[in-house]
């Protein structure tokens, strides 16, 4: 039998104070399958400039994001899958998670207004950006970026980033990370 992830409220129900003495060990197995997180983080590996090619708006949801390219590696995962710059969640049931990462990278000119934001299945997520930051040239520069969201089986999240000074402009990566943590019992 499998073990299932429950609710904090299911688990409060079946757990009320046991009177009738009906916990079994699968309910306990649950409890337990609820407490193990799912999480999962990658770090690039593989440094591909990315460039912008159109100069983008710098209000949270605003236009031309570009997908951070570059090979990344999975550090940790848990109910979840990598590919390049993609964390998917492949668990059940849906979750809420907090999201963090942290970006290094150079610009290729001097006093470029730059943004971070996160992306949910190819779609802004609401509230997840950066203020915009002014990246001197051959400098690396960084930014960190967080977030919070409920992820459903086969949700996916992605770094963007959007140049709002110029076009045309290439970001290089130095590092980056990406985070993803359930909220247990959330």
């Amino acid at each position: 039998m499998a073990d299932t992830k429950r609710t904090k409220a299911a688990l409060a129900t079946l757990f009320a104070d046991n009177t009738s003495g009906d916990i079994s060990p699968a309910d306990l197995r649950d409890y337990l399958e609820s407490l193990d997180v799912s999480r999962a983080a990658l770090y690039w590996t593989g440094f591909a400039t990315t460039t912008l090619a159109s100069q983008g708006t710098l209000v949270a949801g605003g236009t031309n994001r570009v997908k951070v390219l570059g090979a990344t590696t999975s550090k940790t995962a848990n109910r979840f899958s990598h590919d390049n710059n993609k964390l998917t969640y492949t668990g059940a049931p849906t979750i809420k998670a907090d999201i963090f990462g942290v970006f290094s990278f150079e610009i290729d000119l001097a006093n470029q207004s730059v943004i971070l934001e996160l992306y949910l299945n190819g779609a802004y997520l609401i509230g997840s950006y950066t203020p915009s930051r002014v990246a001197i040239v051959d400098q690396p520069w960084q930014m960190t970026i967080m977030g919070e969201t409920n992820l459903a089986t086969n949700d996916f999240v992605e770094l963007y980033i959007a140049n709002g000074t110029s076009a045309g402009k290439i970001i290089t990566p130095h590092a980056g990370y990406l985070n993803i943590q359930e909220i247990p019992l959330g």
